[in-house]
């Protein structure tokens, strides 16, 4: 998203994009406002490996000694990182508001069986990986990617998990 600026009836308003040579924008924004984005963020794949907090081949369960649980013990960084290693999910149900608490999420998570074996499929894990690399981050540097992101870059306006004082500037889309 970019702000756009100078350009007539579109002051203040993000681009989303083209399509066609037209402009996408959306809404009238505050002075300073903050967007969301998502998948943008996995750090932990390129960074991770290059500046040598783990390697591609390593076992998570070294990190993660937990997380070797339920047949997981053999799924490295690799696996994880790229949607193989059988966690898309919860294999049964669960209340929504567990999303909201990361420490629960990855409990469970490294308590379940994967849902197929490991490294012999791939199935995309829209939510999850975010919750498992985070923890396999905070175990690797003791801190959180959030937490490595505003300690080591604090003149970036960028936020992996959003404190409550700063919701009032997030752009509805």
């Amino acid at each position: 998203m970019t702000r756009v600026q100078g350009v007539q009836g579109l002051e203040g308003r993000a681009l989303a994009g083209f399509e066609h040579d037209d402009v996408a924008a959306f809404g009238q924004f505050a002075e300073d406002p903050a967007f969301g984005f998502g998948r943008e963020m996995k750090t932990d794949r390129g960074i991770g490996p290059a500046i040598g907090i783990f390697a591609d081949d390593q076992p998570v369960a070294d990190l993660w000694p937990d997380f070797a649980q339920a047949g997981k013990a053999g799924i490295t960084v690799a696996q994880l990182m790229s949607h193989q290693a059988g966690l898309p999910g919860f294999s049964e149900a669960v209340e929504p508001s567990l999303w909201f608490e990361p420490e629960a999420v990855t409990a469970r998570l490294a308590a379940q069986a994967p849902m197929w074996a490991p490294g012999t499929a791939s199935g995309y894990h829209p939510i999850t990986v975010g919750y498992l690399a985070n923890e396999l981050y905070r175990r690797a540097t003791g801190r959180t990617m959030g937490q490595a992101l505003r300690q080591d870059f604090p003149d970036l306006d960028l936020w992996i998990g959003l404190p409550e004082s700063e919701h009032g500037r997030v752009a509805q889309m």
